[in-house]
């Protein structure tokens, strides 16, 4: 999931033109509507399993963890997704298996890192080919598939193509009952003109000129009513993007927000994440279920350094969180936990 948003924009163009799995791996969207289709089918292990590794592995290579913490994680993946006591165990075949407990028996850590990351790379591949060869297929014929091709549709110009708003985001999209006027004739201008001709009583004609010239380089056109309503873009003045459904002017269905410190795919309403989606980390933690007016609620899973947790959200709180390392099923724990007799488990 690494590249610029520009990469990734690109990627997805090129997705949605020829769609390939190596493709569909790389954009964050079609990653969460390909999860929930595996979801839909009981086999979402296969990319449970292939984020998880893909993580292990830029760990690895990016070397910003200790021997120690890479062999942790990678003991609790291997335990989760490898042989036949696996409680999420993915399809491997006895060669694959066998390269990986022999790497586990390496007693010298810098070796064993490297030998361990040979042989989930070579898992990782299996995996990736049985997911390209069986339930991409199928995805392609989905309804999940064609929700994503609406959420990605190119953007129809209407009556403008970029929007600068007072603010300094700029939008570019669709509008409904949009009225774009040229700078030299919103408002925008005659205030920046008022601020420059102010500030020409104050400071140098050096100054003056630099602030005049900033006024006159503003080019794009200024929306003056209106509102956002259909696909856009919005790129804020503090660098956060999001693009995807507007509706009435606000964030409305599914899209993709991506802030300095993370990035959520899914489902919005009203400007608030509303439905499902996955939310991504910094370090590509990620936190996937619902959210009700921003908090998550309900049923989902969290991954922390590899590993996995069933977890119950109430109002955005953690009330049950169980790592899955039993084959109990969540809605027993659930259960137990409103019932009383199962304590919380944050751990």
């Amino acid at each position: 999931m690494a590249g610029s948003y520009a990469e990734r924009i690109d990627t997805r163009a090129l997705l949605v033109a020829d769609p390939t799995l190596e493709r569909l791996l790389v954009v964050p969207m079609a990653l969460h509507f390909f999860a929930r289709f595996l979801i839909s089918e009981h086999s979402e292990e296969n990319i449970e399993f292939w984020e998880s590794v893909t993580k292990w592995v830029n760990d690895c290579d990016l070397g910003m963890c200790s021997n120690e913490a890479l062999l942790e994680e990678a003991r609790s993946l291997i335990t989760m997704y490898v042989g036949e006591d696996a409680p999420r165990q993915v399809n491997l075949n006895s060669t694959m298996v066998a390269q990986v407990r022999a790497a586990e028996r390496i007693h010298d850590p810098s070796l064993k890192i490297l030998e361990m990351r040979e042989a989930l790379v070579v898992c990782k591949a299996a995996v990736t080919k049985m997911l390209g060869e069986d339930g991409f297929r199928r995805f392609l014929k989905s309804s999940l598939w064609q929700e994503f091709l609406s959420a990605t549709q190119e953007i129809r110009v209407g009556q403008v193509q970029n929007v600068h708003l007072p603010n300094g985001d700029l939008y570019v999209g669709d509008l409904k009952d949009g009225i774009c006027s040229p700078l030299f004739f919103s408002p925008r201008f005659f205030s920046l003109l008022l601020s420059s001709l102010l500030l020409s009583s104050l400071l140098l004609s050096s100054l003056l000129l630099s602030s005049l010239l900033s006024l006159f380089s503003l080019s794009h056109p200024i929306l003056d009513s209106g509102k956002f309503h259909g696909q856009g873009v919005m790129t804020y003045h503090n660098g956060d993007v999001y693009k995807g459904k507007y509706k009435d002017g606000a964030m409305h269905g599914v899209g993709e927000l991506i802030t300095k410190k993370e990035r959520f795919v899914g489902e919005f309403s009203h400007d608030m994440k509303n439905g499902e989606g996955t939310l991504y980390t910094d370090s590509e933690d990620y936190v996937q279920g619902v959210w009700a007016k921003d908090k998550l609620t309900g049923a989902g899973k969290t991954c922390e350094s590899g590993r996995i947790y069933e977890t119950i959200w109430t109002d955005g709180q953690v009330v049950c969180k169980v790592e899955r390392r039993t084959e109990r099923l969540l809605g027993t724990y659930y259960a137990e936990h409103i019932s009383g007799s199962l304590p919380l488990n944050n751990n």
